[in-house]
């Protein structure tokens, strides 16, 4: 395409480029980024989700050590253990993939100490989530591929749900509510989340922090949330701040 000079001839047009990146931006280059947060938050919550419900389908520690063993010798028992058990990891790479992309999409323009702290206990978070479902799932993968036999006993079980219960209600739960603190903050500082949002984050992570009693349910808390947040960002996007 050809455009007239001012000495009146013609030549070829000469598109100018802002040195300003942001002058430069698409819609669709601020779309793809916020895109991949709320799928990657929305995903990592349903795969978790499951995987913590396969996983808690243990026996129960008060089964005597031949119901334990006959517990174990049915492979119906042991299988969705083993399913769960896969799903921990998937979960993991979309929550990793989370983080990237948020802190990606935030690098630069936020407080570097909250932005350290998100991915500090974010890393954290997803790593006494992966030890307490290999702990979860190691007995019944145990009797599954090393044909050992259903030779598991219940004080061996009450050892493992001990050891999980540490690293998934009293470490991970920690390490999540810090995550949720910081994530609301960046959220709330980059326009990214609404206020209910927010507030809904911090008091999810004073419940995580504080809350002494088991309960199981709480390990969910974190998953629901990030698929609250996902949805949030997939339906208004991340807001440039001005």
């Amino acid at each position: 395409m050809s455009v007239a000079r001012q000495d009146g001839t013609r030549g070829p047009e000469i598109l100018e480029i802002s040195e300003n990146p942001e002058a430069n931006s698409t819609p669709d280059g601020e779309k793809r980024p916020s895109r991949a947060i709320g799928v990657a938050g929305i995903l990592f919550a349903v795969f978790e989700t499951v995987s913590f419900l396969l996983l808690h389908r243990g026996p129960s520690v008060r089964l005597s050590d031949a119901q334990t063993a006959a517990w174990f010798a049915d492979s119906g028992n042991r299988r969705p253990i083993i399913v769960g058990l896969y799903l921990a990891p998937i979960a993991a790479i979309f929550f990793l993939w989370f983080l990237a992309a948020t802190r990606a999409r935030i690098e630069g323009r936020e407080n570097r100490l909250v932005a350290t702290v998100f991915l500090a206990s974010g890393l954290l978070f997803v790593t006494c989530l992966l030890a307490a479902s290999a702990v979860w799932g190691s007995l019944a993968a145990a009797v599954e591929f090393l044909d050992i036999g259903p030779s598991v006993d219940t004080s061996t079980v009450l050892f493992g749900k001990g050891l999980a219960y540490s690293f998934a209600m009293v470490m991970s739960l920690r390490f999540g509510g810090v995550f949720i603190i910081a994530a609301s903050t960046l959220g709330r500082r980059g326009g990214a989340l609404s206020r209910p949002v927010v507030v809904l984050g911090y008091l999810a992570a004073f419940v995580l922090l504080f809350w002494v009693p088991y309960l199981d349910q709480l390990a969910l808390v974190l998953p629901l949330w990030t698929c609250l947040v996902g949805l949030e960002i997939l339906r208004t996007g991340i807001r440039p701040r001005t």
